[in-house]
């Protein structure tokens, strides 16, 4: 690991989410958190001018990743008193368990974004977690499933 990712491992949620932020202003792009009421949000952004609401998770334990769907229930919720925004759960992984999730919006409002910052690398824990878009649920959660590395796909071609 690099030492900017030592850094980022030892921050707590409130320290990673201005960590994002800090990354963002950086980088041109205006992003702030808002409060209202009980609720807060992460972190609001414009991207092509559209909000997009970025709520940021820590995953510490193994057992942690139960809690995407709900956390994702959580984002929708927030989505939803903004009409029109999409959202993003980012999900900083310091579990034992290596997650995966696709590249891609899920049903057009949103991505699950996965910073693993596990104690090990992937090829030494037998612990993985897919996270992909469900049939009747908004995603679905394969655990244990076989990682397939890039020398293995381009070796069967």
């Amino acid at each position: 690991k690099s030492e900017g990712s030592a850094e980022v491992v030892g921050l707590d949620e409130l320290g990673l989410q201005r960590h994002l932020c800090k990354y963002l202003l950086d980088h041109d792009v205006l992003s702030y958190r808002v409060m209202f009421g009980r609720s807060e949000l992460d972190l609001v952004l414009s991207h092509s001018g559209d909000a997009l609401i970025i709520e940021a998770k820590v995953l510490r334990k193994d057992i942690d990743w139960t809690a995407i769907p709900v956390q994702l229930g959580q984002l929708q919720q927030y989505m939803d008193q903004n009409s029109g925004a999409r959202g993003v759960l980012l999900i900083y992984n310091k579990s034992e368990v290596v997650i995966d999730a696709p590249k891609v919006w899920i049903r057009g409002r949103f991505w699950v974004l996965v910073v693993n910052l596990c104690p090990k690398p992937p090829s030494q824990t037998g612990k993985h977690l897919l996270v992909e878009e469900g049939e009747d649920e908004l995603i679905r959660l394969v655990p244990n499933f076989q990682a397939r590395s890039p020398r293995a796909s381009k070796s069967k071609t």
